[in-house]
This record gives structure tokens, C-alpha cells and sequence, in this order.
């Protein structure tokens, strides 16, 4: 049968993912690089910059328009190598990923740290800290544990969600979205299913990818959220529609609502979803 990456849950990372309204110029380099040393350098020792590909634009350049600061990425590494937390900044989105997953309060609790020691840095006064839409992303991994034996998607996938056309296949990707408008603001929720074949020497091993994404944004409304405030106060115990803690914990419960119904009830008890859950 297909068994879960881990023994109680099939995460293989959480991605937290904010987008604001506009990205860091090379005049804030040093503003964003005093805040790192002060504020992200302890939880996020490593810093490194990316090649970005610069692509001649046609026509004039506005002379107040900044040039774009490098893909910017803040990590934590184990000693194998691999990220194991880690903030990207690239254009006006702010990525923090967790790549080893502890539980949903610690992670959450550590990617809103995060967040707003960011905010601190930034302040107010910068576009990429007005926040215009929240996305929460998991990757989960089921892997087929029986060798030498014909995997079979339905053990793992409810048939449903199975395409037709990929019954002869080992390697498909099936995927749907939707959006709900919920009072001011909207969110989207989509899921894909990934089956495929990783290869290792002359062996192959199935394996089944479920990304669920849901993402809280505003939409045309012009409305934004602050990233300090949003994100800076975890020790307060007064929580708003606007605080980024609530706004994950929503995105995390509809996570669960997302990924119920595309498994089976065998792979719902081995992830601790027996139960489905309601919507908030």
C-alpha cells in the first residue's frame, strides 16, 4: 500500500507565502541587510543572493523607477545540506518554507516570528510590507512500500479524483481550483495530484505528491495588511480579522478540508484526518 513520508504525517514542507505590494529597491539594500544582522541572522544564520535574468524592457525606464534588488534567501541548514527553514525574497513576494515539520502550533508560530521580525526590518513605509494576499502551501508525499508489486493509485487517492484517462498510466497530474468571496476579502483554494516514478539506480519507487494551496487576498479591494502589525504581535491576546496567526489558522483548517476528501479513509487515519473537518 502507499504509507505517509513520516509515520504520523505525510508532510514533506510547509510554505508560508505573503505577497505585497511592490518589491525592495538597491536604494533599501542596506535598510533590508542591517535588519538581517539585527533581527533574522540567529534563527537564519546563512544568507545568500541569486542571479536574477534582466530583460530589456522596451521603451524608456522611468529614472524613479529603482532597479530591482536580487532574489534575496535567508536559511537555517542541517549538516546534510538541506534547508530545513528558509526565507526568500523575490520581487514583492516573501517566502518562509520548513522543510522538517514539527507540528502545525510550532511551525506556524516560528513562520510568524519570522514574518515579523521581517516587518521590523521593513517598517511601514514600503510597498512590499502591505500585504495584499496570504497563502499557505503543503506538500505531502505518499510512497509505495510494497516492491516488486503493481502500485495502485486507489489505495491511496479516491478513484474520483483518479483521471480516466491515466488508468493505463503510472505518471499523471490531475488539479482543480476554486474561489469563495467571504466579505471583504477573497481566497482561493486549489489541490494537485502528482503520480510519478522516482528512480534510484535501476530501481523505481511510486510515489504520490498531494499540494494543497490556499491563499486569503483582497482581490481589487484596495485594502492592505500591514506586515509589522500583522505579524508582531504574537504575545498579544487580542486577535483581529487582520492579525496574520488567525488569518494561517483559517488557511491551515481549510488545508484539512482541502485534502479530506482526495484520500482514502485508510491514508486519512494514517495522517490523523479520520474526521472530516468543518470550513470556518
Amino acid at each position: 500500500m502507499f504509507k505517509p513520508l513520516h509515520p504520523d504525517h505525510a508532510i514533506h514542507s510547509v510554505i508560508f507565502r505573503l505577497t505585497g505590494d511592490g518589491a525592495i529597491g538597491q536604494h533599501e539594500q542596506a535598510t533590508l541587510d542591517d535588519g538581517y544582522e539585527k533581527y533574522l541572522k540567529a534563527a537564519l544564520p546563512s544568507e545568500r543572493s541569486a542571479q536574477q535574468m534582466v530583460v530589456a524592457a522596451v521603451g524608456p525606464t522611468p529614472p524613479e523607477s529603482p532597479a530591482p534588488l536580487e532574489p534575496k534567501l535567508y536559511a537555517d541548514f542541517a549538516r546534510t545540506g538541506q534547508a530545513v527553514w528558509w526565507m526568500e525574497i523575490v520581487g514583492p513576494a516573501i517566502t518562509v518554507g520548513c522543510s522538517q515539520y514539527g507540528g502545525w502550533s510550532s511551525t506556524r508560530t516560528k513562520a510568524c516570528e519570522l514574518l515579523g521580525r521581517l516587518g521590523k526590518t521593513l517598517g511601514t513605509g514600503h510597498p512590499l510590507a502591505q500585504i495584499r494576499s496570504v497563502e499557505l502551501t503543503y506538500q505531502n508525499l505518499f510512497i509505495w512500500d510494497e516492491p516488486g508489486r503493481d502500485s495502485d493509485p486507489k489505495l491511496a487517492i479516491h478513484e474520483d479524483q483518479i483521471p480516466k484517462k491515466a488508468e493505463r498510466s503510472k505518471e499523471w497530474n490531475h488539479s482543480e481550483g476554486w474561489v469563495n468571496d467571504i466579505q471583504e476579502h477573497r481566497v482561493l483554494e486549489r489541490f494537485q495530484i502528482v503520480a510519478e516514478l522516482h528512480r534510484h539506480g535501476n530501481r523505481t519507487n511510486p510515489v504520490i505528491q498531494i499540494v494543497t494551496s490556499a491563499m486569503w487576498g483582497y482581490g481589487e479591494n484596495p485594502k492592505r495588511l500591514d506586515l509589522e502589525t500583522a505579524f508582531g504581535t504574537l504575545g498579544s491576546e487580542v486577535q483581529s480579522a487582520g492579525d496574520g496567526l488567525v488569518i494561517f489558522e483559517d488557511l491551515h483548517e481549510r488545508s484539512h478540508g482541502i485534502i479530506r476528501p482526495l484520500v482514502t479513509n485508510e491514508i486519512a487515519d494514517l495522517i490523523g484526518l479520520a474526521q472530516p473537518r468543518e470550513r470556518k
